[in-house]
Order: C-alpha cells, then structure tokens, then sequence
C-alpha cells in the first residue's frame, strides 16, 4: 500500500502503534516508550564490522526503516524508508576508572532515554557502544518501541550477530525475504472491529470507571520533573519455586499468578470488588501463518477483569 501524498511506501498504524503516538505528542521528552537494550560484550569488537552488521540488519527489516506520518493524512501513517544510515556512536571510556563504569553507563542511559526520538524523521533507533578496555565493551541499542516488540529482539539480535560472524570470513550469507510487517497491518484492516468492539462491551458491562490507586501520603508535587518511577522487590529462589508448584498445581502458568497478586493488590488499595486492568498480548497466534517471525510490533494491551 502506497500513499502517493507521502512518496514511499506507507501504511496505517497498528492500535498499540497509535497509543504510542499518542503518548509522544503528549509529552515527546518523557521516555515513555522508549527502549534500551544493554548488551555486554566481553571480548575484541571489530567496530566498523559490527556497525556494517547494524546496517545490513535495518535494511533487510522494513519495520525498522519507519517514520510516522499523523499531519494532513486521513488516518497517521507509518512511512518505510527505502534506505537508512545506522546512527552508530563509539564512546572510548578507556581512560575511566573500573569502579566507575556502572555510574557512567546509568548516567548515560538516564540522559538517553529522555532524549528520545522525534518520530516524525527516522531513524528511530541509534546505537552506542562504550568500550571500557581492550576487551570489555557495552553495546546499548536504543529504539522507539512503535518499530519493534519484545518477540523481535532475540531474532534481530541472533541475525545481527550471526552476520558479524560472517563478515569475518568476507559477506554475509543470503537469507529468505522475511515476512514483512506490513502483511501484519493488513490482515488487521480485515478484522471485523464491530464484532470486536460488541464482545467487549459485552466483557465490561456493569463496569463503569477506572479502578483507583489509592495511596496516602504521596507528596502532591504538580512541579516535579518526574512523573514515573521504578522500585524494584526480588523474589528469593524458595518462593519462586512455591509459586511455581502452585502454578503447576493448578494448571496455570507464572503470568497468571502475577495477574492474581495484581487484582488483590488493586481490591486492596481501592476496596473495590470489580477491578480491571491491562494485560499486554504478543498476538502474533492469531494474526496470519509465520507471525511469530515478522519484526514490528505486534503486540496489543486488553482489559483483563
């Protein structure tokens, strides 16, 4: 599908894609949807190789050459690039204490993702790698999440570097053509989405507003910088093996025990008895034959109740 208006080849956004969009035209700076990757790579890197592998890796995935359209256009669009020149930065930390790497690296990707991308111009990915001696480097992949999901990493990663590998011995080998991500947004064009939106009124009846977080004592700070955090709690290996025999005991898998602990959490909080929230779905079961190996983003977030 081609708009002529545009001048290459483009196509309409998935729904999760537009949510994405949304949240960029809202705040463009808040590192919302943004990626990081951190790879380590604890031997001699062949920079130029590697970075060539980078290119060779964006030009054979038309998902990964997008920019999005939203101006003057019936519907936004996604426009493929025909080309694409990898932004690819080398940071020589050589210099920089051992004891100081883990500050560095933080720092960076804090400033990083709050830069962003401007999803209006591609690319919307870039690439650093920070080499901390002769044979200790750390690549940091940065994305926008619109181009990919997370069942696109391991593959692109495994293709990225099988090519480095063969570039060693002179070319990388031909591949088949993969399955482009547009056949995706297609086959989502087709669906019957008064059906859909009729199941899920049916679904949420009875359910009127949003299920409310409530916490006290959180200062009420409309100034503030940061608007999203992280806190993180480790679970000990004698408790992951228990919620593993409970799951197994009643045939349900890890994702369900965590959804279960998060609806008597929200009940909790809120003192609400029916509660809603999203679940994120890879989706790619029940799009068209070979999903599971398109690169784009697939995935779609539902109300679970």
């Amino acid at each position: 599908m081609t708009n002529t208006s545009i001048g290459f080849e483009s196509y309409p956004l998935s729904p999760i894609q537009r949510g994405m969009l949304f949240h960029h035209l809202e705040d463009p700076r808040s590192g919302v949807d943004i990626e990081q990757l951190v790879i380590q790579l604890p031997e001699t890197v062949d920079v130029p190789r590697l970075h060539s592998a980078w290119q060779w890796l964006v030009g054979r995935h038309d998902a990964l050459r997008a920019q999005f359209v939203w101006d003057n256009v019936d519907q936004p669009q996604q426009v493929i690039l025909p080309t694409l020149s990898v932004p690819f930065v080398v940071k020589d930390a050589r210099g920089l204490d051992q004891s100081r790497h883990s500050a560095e690296l933080a720092t960076f990707l804090e400033v990083d993702r709050t830069r962003g991308f401007d999803m209006g111009h591609a690319p919307l990915l870039r690439l650093t790698l920070f080499q901390w001696n002769k044979a200790s480097f750390t690549l940091v992949w940065t994305f926008h999440h619109a181009l990919v999901d997370g069942r696109s990493y391991i593959h692109l990663l495994r293709e990225v570097f099988d090519a480095y590998q063969e570039l060693e011995k002179g070319e990388i080998a031909e591949r088949p053509a993969p399955l482009a991500f547009r056949e995706h947004i297609y086959w989502l064009q087709k669906q019957n989405f008064t059906a859909a939106e009729s199941f899920w009124k049916y679904q949420l009846q009875g359910f009127t507003s949003p299920t409310p977080l409530v916490v006290d004592g959180l200062p009420d700070n409309p100034k503030s910088e940061f608007r999203h955090g992280e806190a993180w709690r480790y679970v000990d290996c004698q408790t992951t093996r228990t919620l593993r025999k409970i799951a197994e005991t009643h045939d349900l898998t890890m994702n369900s025990i965590v959804m279960g602990a998060w609806a008597i959490l929200l009940h909790r909080y809120s003192g609400e008895e029916d509660i809603v929230f999203g679940a994120t779905r890879a989706c790619r079961k029940s799009s068209i034959p070979g999903a599971d190996g398109i690169v784009g983003t697939l995935i779609n977030t539902v109300p679970i109740r």
